[in-house]
């Protein structure tokens, strides 16, 4: 998810039946790391 408003992106994974177990936030310009099965590195300064 991005929120351009808040200058950041989120990361939710691995939902369960209590919501996301894992969430991450990151400001637009860092890098966000998507884990296993993607493996890959997000570059998040080109959605500002």
């Amino acid at each position: 998810m991005v929120d351009a408003f808040a200058g950041k992106a989120r990361l939710l994974s691995r939902p369960g039946k209590d919501g996301y177990a894992q969430e991450l936030d990151v400001r637009l310009g860092e890098p966000l790391l998507l884990p296993e099965p993607w493996d890959l590195t997000l570059d998040t300064g080109r959605l500002t």
